[in-house]
């Protein structure tokens, strides 16, 4: 995979069972698929303030929540709080994903909307349920986006990755 910030395939700097965080140029994508932990949420972090101080532009965090990810506990809300102000105006923006419907994914995105207001945060950030329309929004906050199927298709490579 190549490591340029700029390219056109992700790079993955973080694989496990649970989750699956890669870089493709200025987009930071996280799949979750299993628990959020502090653990995990260090990795995503420290992939996220690698690939601000590399890149000259604001980057972006796109994560993605498969259906029936549970909800992370207080300790990994503070983390990813903690997480957000620490990057400042080097993040341009957050896209969440919840993939699913029903009683989950309400849950899902009420915490997810909930944690934005907590974090008081700087950047702005919305709720999608797909990849595609995150993407598009994405584009909008970012000097030099990676084009919408580019961002499909690495998120695509994450999830196999896995």
């Amino acid at each position: 995979m190549s490591s340029d910030l700029h390219g056109d395939s992700v790079e993955p700097w973080g694989v496990h069972s649970g989750f699956c965080v890669g870089a493709l140029g200025p987009v930071v994508a996280v799949v979750w698929r299993g628990a959020v932990t502090t653990t995990a949420v260090a990795e995503v972090t420290a992939v996220l303030e690698r690939t601000a101080l590399a890149s000259r532009d604001p980057i972006a965090f796109l994560t993605v929540a498969e259906f029936k990810a549970p909800v992370p506990p207080s300790q990994v809300r503070e983390a990813i709080v903690t997480c957000y102000r620490g990057l400042g105006p080097k993040l341009a923006c957050i896209a969440h994903v919840v993939e699913g419907d029903g009683f989950w994914a309400c849950g899902a995105r009420c915490f997810i909307a909930g944690l934005g207001l907590l974090a008081r945060r700087q950047q702005p950030m919305d709720i999608f349920g797909d990849v595609d329309t995150a993407s598009i929004w994405m584009r909008g906050w970012l000097e030099h986006p990676p084009e919408t199927n580019a961002v499909t298709n690495a998120v695509a490579g994450l999830r196999v990755a896995m």
